[in-house]
């Protein structure tokens, strides 16, 4: 089996500038002329981003859901029939047909008012079902997937199992019938996002072909028989997330829905290079939109504040503060759009690379922008938003921030990594 470290640093026709990097060649003429989005482009993107943002400030307060621990009734559902929840997928078949850059503009965007809404999003985008087409070659399964993806259906990647999921090997079997048209699932799967919501989902499980144990993938509706949610996870942040432990218990799987691909190290191929984009859009999005909220907070705030008679904001330590700050979202950004683009732009280069190491950049400057804006606001940024508004003072969510912003360097794996 093949790494894909390896299928990527020699790919024949497409070059990469970080794999350049680690044999110790710096190309430039790889990074510029620096990517920009095209002028039609971007109207679009800005059109369909405001028409999200008027639909997330009715109905959205990020401390309201952090106090309930649930969403809006509802909201889901005018997700989805605004077409949110399928932002690349094609306009044929009920999707935006959005490009790789104003998904991820849309998606920072939906962070402004709730990491969990921006989560939701970015996982049926990127490792839901729309993200498995350019993968799915012509055939029953492409038309399966493509009948959802008219009808909208919400979607989610239901990997990760109790020994762990980076272990290379998949616990949940997959066993073939008798009569060789269906397979038989039995497993647990854990921490899957969108599975409470999901209509279908894409189940990793092992397999025995010709003597030799590999991962395929498994596409399965959430109302099968021996489909079952056991428990809901409430995490640390992300209040209202829809990610939930389930159990299969004897799940019949049409052999039709199942993506054959070529034997590979840990996940499918299709699983590694879907993730490697999701991670721009589960991980650098919302930690960009976090970035930004920083900064306007610290700003603010020192507008607002005075040490003795000298208002805070003609200090110069604590305008180094929020430079700084405005330096790291400002390369955040820069990393984000480079990664983006070139997917978009850039025939003859291979950005994957970029975006894994995108993930711990941006996740990892977030953490340290928010660590320095409750540093700077002092007992106001540790203090939770519903104790603010309680007392009648502005209630910033800082506090909710860092909590969400720690999933963020969680998700995907170890942000050591």
């Amino acid at each position: 089996m093949k790494s894909l470290t390896s299928l990527l640093l020699n790919s024949a026709n497409k070059t990469s500038f970080l794999g350049n990097l680690l044999t110790g060649t710096v190309r430039g003429d790889l990074v510029f002329p620096f990517p920009a989005q095209e002028k039609e482009d971007e109207i679009i993107g800005t059109e369909i981003t405001a028409k999200l943002e008027a639909l997330l400030k009715d109905k959205v307060d990020r401390t309201q859901v952090d106090t309930t621990q649930s969403l809006p009734d509802g909201l889901f559902d005018e997700l989805r029939d605004g077409g949110f929840m399928n932002l690349r997928d094609p306009v044929d078949y009920s999707g935006l047909g959005l490009s790789s850059f104003n998904t991820f503009r849309l998606i920072k965007q939906a962070a402004e008012y709730s990491t969990t809404v921006a989560l939701a999003m970015a996982v049926q985008t990127s490792i839901g079902i729309g993200g498995y087409l350019k993968y799915i070659p012509e055939g029953s399964l492409r038309d399966f997937v493509l009948k959802h993806t008219k009808k909208r259906s919400i979607s989610g990647n239901a990997d990760a199992e109790p020994v762990g999921a980076s272990h290379p090997k998949r616990f949940t079997t997959a066993t073939l019938t008798e009569d060789s048209t269906a397979y038989i699932l039995n497993g647990k799967k854990l921490y899957i996002s969108n599975a409470s919501i999901a209509d279908i989902l894409i189940v990793s499980a092992r397999v025995c072909e010709q003597e030799q144990e590999i991962t395929r993938l498994f596409f399965i509706e959430t109302s099968s028989p021996g489909f079952q949610v056991t428990a809901k996870h409430e995490y640390m942040g992300l209040k209202g997330f829809p990610s939930v432990e389930i159990q299969l218990n004897n799940v019949r799987v049409p052999k039709e829905q199942v993506l054959v691909e070529p034997p590979l190290e840990g996940l499918t191929l299709s699983s590694h290079l879907t993730l490697m984009l999701g991670r721009i859009y589960m991980q650098v999005a919302p930690s960009v939109a976090i970035g930004e909220l920083c900064t306007k907070w610290m700003r603010d705030y020192l507008k607002r504040r005075s040490s003795i008679d000298l208002p805070l904001e003609k200090y110069e330590a604590l305008q180094n503060i929020v430079a700084l700050s405005l330096a790291e979202v400002f390369a955040m950004q820069t990393v984000a759009e480079w990664s983006v683009l070139t997917e978009d732009q850039r025939n003859d280069l291979e950005p994957k690379l970029e975006q894994v190491v995108a993930r711990n950049i941006c996740a990892n400057t977030c953490w340290r922008i928010l660590d320095r804006t409750m540093s700077l606001m002092a007992t106001e940024g540790y203090e939770t938003a519903q104790s603010k508004k309680a007392r009648g003072v502005t209630a910033i969510p800082v506090e909710c921030c860092l909590r969400d912003a720690r999933a963020l360097r969680t998700q995907c794996g170890s942000d050591f990594c």
